[in-house]
Formats: structure tokens, sequence, C-alpha cells
């Protein structure tokens, strides 16, 4: 990571920012984004490859996660479109291809919504949260 994009992401303050890579890895995120998010994990996750938080990771494995979005179901497919546009173009990338694998045998509902083949527009979504601390926040 750029000292440059982590001062950039810092700057936000009070807006949540993150930098995530090609697997949805998060590669970088500021204490705003963490606490919302993930507070559950270390704020330096990021900092550590084989602690790495992944967005596709937590929004089928992680039971924080599934609770923290008002419309689950929605996010989960947000996330497999994404993952199948990621594959398209990258079709040969071998951590996509794991990622995938784990989840296709850890998760019934990403299965599912793989073997489905939906991608949707790219519209950039609105999310609501039901966070521990905050509460619910209705983003619509």
């Amino acid at each position: 990571m750029r000292p440059v994009l982590r001062l950039m992401i810092e700057a936000f303050g009070d807006v949540p920012a993150l930098v995530i890579g090609r697997c949805t890895d998060v590669l970088a995120w500021n204490r705003t984004a963490h606490a919302l998010l993930a507070g559950h994990l270390p704020y330096e996750a990021p900092e550590q490859p084989w602690q790495r938080p992944n967005i596709a990771r937590l929004v089928f494995l992680d039971p924080h996660t599934r609770e923290l979005y008002a419309d689950w179901r929605g996010k989960a497919r947000d996330t497999v479109a994404d993952l199948r546009l990621i594959a398209a173009r990258y079709p040969d990338d071998p951590d996509l291809a794991e990622l995938i694998g784990e989840l296709t045998l850890n998760s019934a509902e990403f299965a599912a919504l793989w073997a489905a083949h939906h991608v949707p527009a790219c519209i950039p979504p609105t999310r609501a949260f039901r966070h521990p601390l905050v509460g619910v926040d209705d983003a619509e």
C-alpha cells in the first residue's frame, strides 16, 4: 500500500473508505470503515496477508456481516455478480478460483447464486445497515 493512498483513506475522516483488491480482499480501510463493516476484526487485519478480510467471505461466511446488512440477500446477490464480472475479466486467476471454490463448498447460498449465473447491471446500490452500536440506517 502506497503511503499516499493510506493518507487519502485517512483523510476521509468520518466517511467510511476502503481499498478492495481484485478478489475482494480489503487492502486498507480507515477507522470509520473498519467500525462500520468489521469492528469485530482487528483494525490491522488488512496489513497481514494471512488474516486480510475478504468482502465475499465476510458476506457469506461471517455471521456479524450477515446481520449488518438490512438487505443481506441483495448484498449477497451483488457480491456474486461482482465475482462473476471479476472472473470474466481474469478467468485464469488462481486466487479467485480458490475463493469461489471455498465459498461454493462452505455456503449453500453462495453455491445457489453462483449456479444461477445472474449478472445485473453495474449500478452501485444504496445499502441500509443494522449496526450493533449505531442502530438501523435507512439508506433509502
